[in-house]
């Protein structure tokens, strides 16, 4: 993985474990995820990251896909669309961390004092 993209993946995860921190009612599977992910992006090193399980898009995201999500499902998407962003990039993909920026903006959104 490049630099840039480290540093890029990096600062999406900060923010997502930011957020994580501050929302109330989190999935304790989604609070896990995303702290094993930090732990793996704060070492820099991919091959950790194809270990995160690769499951097919909850339909949480496919409703975010189609602009029917709701706020409760902004958890679950923004978690996905970053884990998944982050092993297509350790297998050096060509991929867009727009979607999950977007997404975890999305939910920053609705949890208080985020903005």
């Amino acid at each position: 993985m490049t630099r840039e993209s480290w540093s890029a993946l990096t600062v999406v995860v900060a923010r997502l474990l930011h957020i994580v921190s501050a929302a109330g009612g989190v999935a304790p599977n989604l609070r896990a995820r995303v702290a094993l992910l930090g732990r793996v992006v704060a070492d820099q090193i991919g091959e950790p990251l194809l270990a995160l399980d690769a499951t097919e898009p909850p339909p949480e995201v496919d409703a975010w896909w189609d602009d029917r999500a709701v706020a409760c499902e902004l958890p679950a998407v923004a978690v996905w669309l970053t884990v998944d962003a982050a092993r297509r990039l350790a297998l050096d993909e060509r991929v867009k961390l727009a979607p999950a920026i977007t997404a975890v903006e999305a939910w920053a959104e609705t949890v208080p004092g985020m903005l």
